[in-house]
């Protein structure tokens, strides 16, 4: 075997043993850490089963679901999702081995045959989960205030293209949830539309976001409010509306007295403002570097808007008024365009830098148009 041929099959041999060491270790830790098994409630009220972590080869018993309800629905057991569509059902008891980390999704079973036979927003919800087929529009009309539980993830399984509408009937109708990081998340293949006569209020107690959109569609129009959320935390990317990998056009309608920035777009996430106002929003963190070891303070993090990590915003109109941490807030990587609009009466907090648009650290403005005016300590700021 000439030289040449030796060092051919000495790189493949250690190849080989590279990729054997890797799946050997592989196996080791999956025997030593375990996979992880993992439950969501699939938006009823009540406690989440706690996940676990199950050895190689031992298995969990699949727990009951006594302590949750879901509006009228009785519970059906737990769906594992299968790829390309449907899903396998466990029932409770069931002694069930993982072979890998897996999430299992509560399933619930209601007794109604339309839509329109659904009495109430959470019933509509349930109806839509066993129900909801692609390419069609949903209107769901609201007609009375409701309070109904936080998590209600907008996904269905193999499906796309679904367009869900709410709508107040008679009177503007308020629904708030019960907290539990957010209330909606319009998630892939599903569009949610605030319509006419709907105001969702965030809850008493502190959550993430009011509304989460994960690579679906959010849309805003005349007559819809968003208002009353509160702050989970101190942590500057708590928002009202928090869009990643998906889009949200605001073509009206309000997002108003909130704790918390009120829209923060990251995570090749869209933000088309194309009308309606971010009004009177507040958010107490701040934007810091750290400099020869001592953080130095910088900016608000963005009362009205937050625009962060490949985060897009465009401004065709609208107004951004009176908010408090900044009125828009570009970083790291972010992308803002001004058409039109008005960005105006907000205030940096704590004084700091920041209180119309702050750009910092590798970021993209466009001002084409719009007014920016009245904001302290300043209209717009870059950071050196």
């Amino acid at each position: 075997m000439n030289k040449k041929n030796v060092m051919r099959f000495t790189a493949i041999f250690g190849l080989l043993m590279f990729v054997m060491l890797g799946l050997s270790c592989a196996s080791l830790l999956g025997g030593l850490f375990g996979n992880t098994v993992t439950f969501f409630v699939n938006g009823a009220n009540g406690p989440i089963p706690v996940s676990q972590k199950v050895k190689k080869d031992n298995y969990i018993t699949l727990p009951d679901a006594n302590d949750l309800s879901f509006g009228d629905a009785t519970f059906g057991g737990w769906m594992l999702y299968l790829q390309g569509g449907g899903y396998r059902l466990y029932e409770p008891g069931f002694e069930y081995t993982p072979s890998n980390n897996v999430e299992f999704i509560a399933k619930w079973n209601l007794d109604i045959d339309t839509l329109e036979n659904a009495s109430g927003l959470v019933n509509k919800l349930i109806w839509l989960q066993n129900n909801a087929q692609s390419n069609r529009n949903y209107i769901l009309e609201i007609d009375k205030d409701e309070t109904i539980p936080g998590q209600q993830w907008l996904y269905y399984h193999g499906k796309s293209n679904i367009t869900i509408t709410l709508r107040g009937i008679g009177a503007n109708r308020l629904i708030t949830f019960i907290t539990r990081d957010y209330l909606f998340n319009a998630s892939w293949g599903v569009t949610l539309i605030l319509d006419n006569n709907i105001t969702l209020h965030g809850s008493d107690r502190q959550a993430e976001n009011i509304v989460r959109v994960s690579g679906g569609t959010f849309i805003m129009n005349n007559g819809s409010t968003v208002t009353g959320f509160r702050i989970k935390s101190n942590f500057i990317f708590s928002s009202v509306i928090h869009v990643i990998n998906g889009v949200f056009n605001m073509n009206g309608g309000n997002i108003s007295n909130n704790n918390g920035a009120g829209v923060y777009v990251n995570g090749k996430g869209t933000f088309n403002m194309n009308g309606g106002s971010i009004t009177n929003n507040t958010n107490i963190g701040s934007i810091s570097r750290v400099t020869s070891g001592q953080p130095t303070v910088y900016s608000s993090a963005g009362g009205g808007v937050l625009v962060y990590y490949d985060g897009t915003f465009t401004m065709n109109g609208g107004n951004i008024t009176g908010n408090r941490g900044g009125g828009v807030v570009v970083q790291e990587g972010g992308s803002f365009t001004m058409n039109q609009g008005t960005i105006s009466r907000n205030t940096a907090y704590d004084d700091n830098r920041g209180g119309g648009v702050y750009l910092w650290n590798n970021t993209t403005f466009r001002r084409l148009g719009g007014s920016i005016f009245g904001n302290t300590p300043d209209d717009v700021y870059k950071l050196p």
